[in-house]
């Protein structure tokens, strides 16, 4: 009986879903109730549920005479015609669950409300200056106001709280109250510290949270009138817009989190820290240089990709259209690739506007949930777009720098500035190397504590030795590399006619494929070496093993690298390692393992000629233990489990609201180029917002997962499935497992 009697109240019990709604502090707020077609004979309830438990607020009677409880008499009203409440001079105590009870015939309806207070300041910074008769001092002046005196003003740069030190003091004024119930704060901060960001001021407010207002009178401090300040405001608006909103925006659910993440008062449940909870991400890494195209970026991309579906995060890969390629395809484990039919304009990069890969890249975010964003290679415009449109969306962004940079050609002046904007406010920034760290930190003039050195690895089951390959009566030099102009080519050129006629059983086994390849070609031509010098032409990775373990010695003649994983390949296979003292490359291997040399020819061949020397008389290692210690040198698990930890910490971090983020490029990137970015990014938030006007996200179809946590892929478990090597799990995509997808499917 009491079964069916629960049954029956469920079903003539009707309500809403909780809505959330915002107020200030020490102001009125609107609880809306839509009580259409009421029964008049029935009494109206207002219910309040806090942290002392449930309490009235306020009732209306059938002679629609209302009548207010506790504390909020003399401030709660009722409006008659759709029963909406409306709170005056609201406290801290009035936050929380607000229930609208009320009756539609003999059927039981109830709304919810859930109000959240925060304490709301205008601020003013003026801008910096430097102090009285001393330009070594910068002074920030920061003055804000609000109605709430229990509050204190903080300098924070980059993100990071600042605090005194012996080149930095902080000064702070008391609350000082005024008649019109406001009160004034005033700090200043003076520094030695010659900043490439400029601090930014903000309210911390005791047990609640702060919702702040860059304010100033015309013409002074941040508030100043020119055509990005007025284009703020306009974007506050629409934000405010797509706030009221939530089906109408993407990243609310990310929105909400960053609230958490910017009151300083936060802390877990009933006032301690949270425990740390290894959560599981849908991450989309976003690069040009994907498969079939092969090179360390592309290997890069997809053995981290598997590990950390391995560790049960949800992976989808974004790259550009390769030929017939194009649409979704499927590789090893479930890994989804993306490819946009997007065109390339140099070098496998695509041609970017900024804008036309943004319906493209949104439609990908939107149907997989993506929660992470992670682009590679400074050279992969796709990536700066990606990383552009995912702030714009509210999503975390990290980026990984595989290459090494100078700064005096126009090239790299360029580069660099288009880094320094993409960068400015990413959360995160991996580099493969210390020296590449160095290098990117001033590039893009970051704070290297946003910067982390992840090494890349290699997978010892594909490069293992084999002595059997290689040939006694000879000495074999093997050189696998791109050829082009940084690869050192050149100097391989140089390298080649030197010691062969030195040493008449030397031969060279050249693998790879570029614009330099005719150096070697005239080289081989003019010394007459065909039988000397073997030009194999462009590899596949599966094939790289087979030509590195017919070699004794390995050679790298790159005039930048980052990281060259060529090198660990090659003493994987045990050989003797003979490079060039560039960039990262010292980091790579002890120096026992590999033989450095300056990028000369002369300085080259002595290099060489050492280790050839050291190879005819047999002091060198054996294969086998220089494998055996290579492989536990660089693991992709290692670096999987690495990059989680990059993807912890990001997850926990603010993704900057456009007015901030407006800022900060015109901080970090100067006043033409950032004036220039902010104006694109402000064309691209409305861009997204009349994308979502026509497309809401609501109706956009959600992916089906075929990796994380609900990912419907199953991997055979058949011993003919376990006998498959790693090599050919690469290729079965090639077989059974692709699904193109026009271009307006993937639109949709």
């Amino acid at each position: 009986m009491r079964t069916f009697l629960g049954l029956f109240m469920m079903m003539i019990v009707s309500g809403d879903n909780e809505v959330p709604i915002n107020g200030f502090l020490k102001d009125s707020v609107l609880l809306p109730c839509n009580c259409s077609g009421r029964n008049l004979s029935r009494v109206v309830k207002w219910q309040m549920e806090g942290l002392n438990g449930l309490s009235r607020v306020l009732e209306l009677d059938v002679g629609n005479t209302s009548d207010s409880f506790d504390r909020y008499k003399g401030r709660a009203k009722i409006f008659v015609a759709n029963c909406s409440l409306l709170l005056t001079n609201i406290t801290a105590e009035d936050q929380g669950k607000y229930t609208c009870r009320f009756y539609v015939q003999e059927l039981y309806m109830y709304s919810v409300r859930k109000l959240n207070i925060s304490a709301k300041y205008n601020v003013c910074q003026q801008p910096a200056r430097n102090l009285d008769g001393d330009v070594r001092v910068m002074v920030f002046q920061c003055d804000a106001t609000g109605r709430y005196g229990e509050a204190e003003i903080q300098w924070y740069l980059d993100g990071e709280l600042l605090s005194n030190s012996s080149k930095t003091n902080i000064t702070h004024t008391s609350p000082v109250g005024t008649p019109t119930g406001h009160y004034k704060f005033k700090s200043t901060l003076f520094t030695q510290f010659e900043w490439t960001a400029e601090p930014i001021c903000g309210m911390k407010v005791k047990g609640i949270p702060s919702h702040i207002e860059y304010v100033c009178e015309e013409g002074t401090g941040r508030n100043k009138i020119d055509v990005l300040s007025r284009l703020s405001f306009v974007v506050k608006v629409l934000e405010h817009w797509r706030g009221a909103h939530p089906h109408k925006g993407f990243a609310m659910g990310q929105r909400r989190r960053v609230a958490a993440v910017n009151n300083p008062s936060y802390q877990g449940v009933s006032g301690f820290p949270a425990e740390p909870v290894r959560r599981k991400h849908s991450i989309c890494m976003v690069s040009d240089f994907f498969y079939p195209n092969m090179g360390g970026v592309e290997s890069h991309i997809y053995q981290l990709s598997q590990c950390l579906i391995e560790k049960g995060h949800k992976v989808v890969i974004v790259t550009h259209a390769y030929g017939r390629r194009k649409g979704v395809r499927y590789l090893t484990n479930g890994l989804k690739v993306y490819y946009l039919p997007l065109q390339v304009m140099y070098n496998q990069s695509t041609a970017t506007t900024c804008f036309h890969s943004l319906p493209l890249l949104r439609c990908v975010f939107v149907r997989e949930r993506i929660t992470m964003v992670h682009a590679h290679s400074s050279f992969s415009a796709l990536g700066h777009d990606a990383l552009f449109h995912a702030k714009t969306m509210g999503l975390n962004t990290v980026f990984t720098d595989h290459s090494l940079f100078g700064f005096a050609d126009i090239s790299s002046v360029l580069t660099n500035k288009l880094l320094t904007v993409t960068l400015c406010d990413t959360n995160h920034i991996v580099c493969v190397s210390y020296t590449s760290k160095e290098n990117t930190v001033l590039r893009a003039a970051l704070n290297p504590e946003i910067v982390s050195v992840i090494p890349n690895a290699v997978d010892p089951t594909d490069f293992t030795p084999d002595p059997s390959q290689r040939q006694d009566d000879r000495i074999t030099i093997v050189v696998v590399s791109r050829l082009v102009y940084r690869k050192g080519i050149d100097l391989l050129g140089g390298i080649i006619p030197e010691l062969c006629f030195k040493h008449p059983d030397l031969h060279f086994l050249i693998g790879g494929e570029g614009p330099k390849r005719i150096v070697l070609e005239e080289v081989r031509e003019k010394y007459q070496l065909h039988d000397r010098v073997r030009l194999l032409g462009a590899l596949e990775h599966k094939d790289v093993c087979g030509v590195l373990v017919q070699g004794h010695i390995f050679l790298n003649t790159s005039l930048t690298e980052a990281f060259c994983m060529a090198i660990v390949e090659g003493a994987s296979c045990g050989l003797q390692v003979v490079s060039t003292r560039v960039g990262g490359i010292p980091e790579v291997l002890p120096e026992d393992m590999i033989t450095l040399c300056e990028p000369t020819v002369r300085s080259l061949c002595a290099g060489l000629e050492t280790v050839i020397a050291r190879q005819r008389s047999g002091s060198v290692p054996s294969p086998a233990s220089i494998h055996a210690r290579v492989q536990n040198l660089y693991t992709w698990r290692n670096v999987a489990e690495r990059t989680e930890n990059v993807y912890e910490r990001v997850a926990g971090e603010e993704v900057l609201p456009l007015d901030r983020r407006l800022r900060r490029l015109r901080a970090h990137c100067g006043p033409v180029a950032g004036s220039i970015f902010a104006f694109v990014a402000v064309l691209d938030f409305l861009f997204l917002l009349l994308l979502q006007w026509l497309v809401p996200d609501r109706v956009m179809d959600v992916a089906v997962d075929a990796t994380g946590p609900r990912g419907l892929w199953r991997q055979e478990t058949s011993s003919k499935n376990k006998a498959h090597s790693k090599k050919a799990m690469k290729f079965e995509a090639e077989l059974d497992h692709s699904i193109p997808l026009p271009q307006s499917q993937l639109l949709k």
